[in-house]
């Protein structure tokens, strides 16, 4: 299976199994700006896209926390405890060179799921 996100670059770095069988895909996607995001694609068991996930099966996050908004997913695991999904990576600060690890949690399509993270993500950075 082969998945265009959009116009740049997109780039699959993780994947993992649900216990039902679906197909987690994390990694990057570009943006015509030259803009890297998150991107987490869901995929059925026969490797079709699973449209009920996130806007037509793909869930993307933007940090854009400056200079050239790359933010770089690099790892996927999920919760064993509650199965929920969580997506690690990288994003780019204020300057190059100048780059943080960052975590979010999904539940479904949904971010920051039962308060994991509060506010939105620019509000994350110490």
């Amino acid at each position: 299976t082969t998945l265009d996100l959009g116009p740049g670059e997109d780039q699959a770095t993780d994947v993992a199994v649900q216990p039902n069988g679906s197909i987690l895909v994390a990694g990057t996607m570009q943006s015509p700006a030259n803009d890297n995001n998150y991107a987490i694609v869901r995929l059925r068991s026969n490797g079709t896209i699973d449209p009920g996930f996130g806007n037509a099966g793909a869930t993307v996050v933007s940090f854009d926390l400056g200079q050239d908004n790359h933010d770089n997913a690099t790892a996927l695991a999920l919760r064993p405890d509650t199965g929920k999904i969580l997506v690690g990576g990288y994003v780019e600060r204020s300057s190059v060179g100048d780059s943080d690890f960052a975590i979010i949690q999904l539940e479904g399509d949904l971010i920051f799921a039962d308060s994991f993270e509060s506010g939105d993500t620019l509000a994350w950075s110490q």
